[in-house]
């Protein structure tokens, strides 16, 4: 019981066994009488994974969802990001995930269980209202080793979505700030510029090397994006044509222009439903 000693007077406890049983509602008690506000897994764990596969495999999803598209260094994270300090419900998958959703988005302490990434997404899916609309990022079906549940891969595909775009430039400009972890650490760079191989001539390679050589990260940045990452992007698109309801101009690098571009979209979805 030693562990219970740092909780706060305000701290909520969820209790479970594999099944529910008898063990899980007798610590409840204890807790209970403690005086900390206790909640117990009706039917045990099994019942409530029942209930994700179901939800996320089995299930049709009918919520209200909306994708966020646009190539990389567009600043979709960033504009999940503001609809939600708007107050608008948003599923960020790379948070979820603990990773950026490509093959540098591999962030400290790794990514949870396939199990506890469906989980958290049942959770919001859940709690979320059905009426109002869901914000997504547009992704591969896979973000690094994890799986979008299916049910939610196939509404995301068919969902309407806000095209987002942005000069080669100013999208290189955004890249070159966003992965400090890489820029700090040339070797980590290094090796994951070399995870490129098997995509490009061993020329392209060595030029991207050298640029990380000369700390040339805006070069780098727009050289990945002309040669990687967008034509990558037009060959495993996800979502048709007719699904887009606008394409957006913005600069990633400029907040206020971030902040506007959110309050259109709102705007314009919340029209919609």
């Amino acid at each position: 019981m030693d562990c219970f000693q740092i909780k706060k007077n305000n701290w909520k406890a969820l209790i479970y066994c594999w099944r529910g049983g008898q063990r899980s509602k007798s610590l409840g008690i204890v807790l209970h009488e403690i005086g900390w506000d206790i909640n117990i897994l009706e039917g045990g764990y099994k019942s409530y994974r029942k209930n994700v596969v179901k939800n996320l495999y089995e299930d049709e999803l009918f919520q209200n969802i909306f994708i966020i598209s646009g190539y990389t260094g567009t600043g979709k994270t960033l504009m999940l990001d503001q609809l939600s300090k708007l107050g608008a419900q948003v599923i960020d998958l790379e948070k979820l995930a603990n990773h950026k959703g490509s093959i540098f988005g591999s962030q400290p302490n790794g990514q949870p269980s396939q199990k506890k990434f469906e989980g958290r997404i049942h959770h919001l899916l859940k709690y979320f209202n059905k009426q109002l609309p869901i914000f997504i990022e547009s992704e591969s079906s896979k973000i690094g080793y994890l799986k979008i549940p299916p049910a939610l891969w196939k509404k995301m595909k068919y969902s309407p979505h806000f095209e987002l775009t942005s000069e080669n430039d100013l999208r290189a400009k955004f890249l070159s700030t966003q992965y400090p972890e890489l820029y700090n650490d040339t070797n980590k760079l290094l090796n994951k510029i070399d995870l490129l191989k098997e995509f490009h001539r061993s020329e392209i390679i060595n030029s991207w090397r050298n640029l990380i050589e000369k700390r040339d990260f805006f070069t780098l940045a727009k050289g990945l994006i002309e040669i990687h990452y967008d034509p990558k992007y037009k060959n495993s698109t996800n979502y048709r044509e007719t699904s887009k309801i606008q394409e957006i101009h913005l600069d990633p690098n400029i907040k206020k222009n971030v902040a506007e571009i959110a309050n259109l979209i709102l705007e314009n979805a919340n029209k919609i439903l």
